[in-house]
C-alpha cells in the first residue's frame, strides 16, 4: 500500500512538472563514472584568444552556469593566437573514458578546437575536437578518432589529469565538458557540475 502511494505521488510530481513546462535534466547511469565541469571554470585567461561571455539562452535551450568560454569571430580569415586553457581534472577511478564538449560553432571554418590530454604524447600536433556541421546552437561533440565517427578511447589513471584546449578558429563557444566511462552515452541538454571536479590548484570560475 505504501509503495503504491509513493508511486502515485511520484507520478503526480512528474505530471505537475510537465504541465508547468519545467525541464528535467538528463540523468547518468549509476554504473558509470561521469565527470562534468564548466568550460569557463577559469580565474585568469592568458593571451587574447579566449574570453568568458555571459550567455543565458540559446536556440538549444539553457546555458549551464549562464556563461561560456568563447573565441570571438575574427574577420578576413584571420586565425586567433594559439592561446591555451588547462583544466586539471580529478579522476577518482582509473578506466577508459570518452570526452565530450558542449559547443557552439559559427560555420564550417569556425567549428573546431585543438586539444591534448596528459599522458598522450602527440608531439607538436594536437587532437581536433569538432569539425561537424551543426551551427549556431549548443550541441554535444565527442572527441573522435581522426577521420571517423568512432569515439576516441582515453585511458586515464586515478589522480589528476591535465586537459589542454588550444585556440584554433574564432566564432566558437564552449559550455561544458564531460568525461564518461559510458561509451554508448550521448549527452543532451546540460548537466549539474561534478562537485570538486577540478583539482584545487586548477583555475576555478
Amino acid at each position: 500500500m505504501k509503495q503504491t502511494l509513493r508511486w502515485a505521488m511520484m507520478t503526480a510530481v512528474v505530471a505537475a512538472l510537465a504541465v508547468g513546462g519545467a525541464k528535467l535534466l538528463p540523468a547518468f547511469g549509476a554504473q558509470f563514472v561521469n565527470i562534468v565541469f564548466e568550460a569557463e571554470a577559469v580565474t585568469k585567461l592568458s593571451g587574447k584568444a579566449f574570453e568568458v561571455q555571459k550567455k543565458t539562452e540559446n536556440a538549444s535551450g539553457k546555458v549551464a552556469g549562464n556563461k561560456v568560454l568563447a573565441i570571438p569571430h575574427l574577420t578576413g580569415g584571420v586565425h586567433p593566437p594559439k592561446d591555451q586553457v588547462i583544466y586539471k581534472v580529478k579522476i577518482a577511478k582509473a578506466g577508459t573514458y570518452y570526452l565530450w564538449a558542449r559547443t557552439q560553432w559559427s560555420s564550417g571554418c569556425e567549428n573546431k578546437i585543438d586539444l591534448r590530454v596528459q599522458g598522450y604524447d602527440t608531439g607538436d600536433a594536437m587532437w581536433i575536437l569538432g569539425n561537424d556541421a551543426t551551427y549556431h546552437t549548443l550541441h554535444w561533440v565527442c572527441l573522435n578518432e581522426p577521420g571517423s565517427d568512432t569515439p576516441r578511447r582515453i585511458k586515464l589513471a586515478a589522480g589528476v589529469t591535465a586537459i589542454t584546449i588550444q585556440a584554433r578558429e574564432g566564432g566558437i563557444a564552449l559550455d561544458q565538458f564531460l568525461l564518461t566511462t559510458d561509451k554508448d552515452k550521448t549527452p543532451a541538454g546540460f548537466y549539474t557540475d561534478t562537485k570538486d571536479a577540478l583539482a584545487p590548484d586548477a583555475p576555478k570560475k
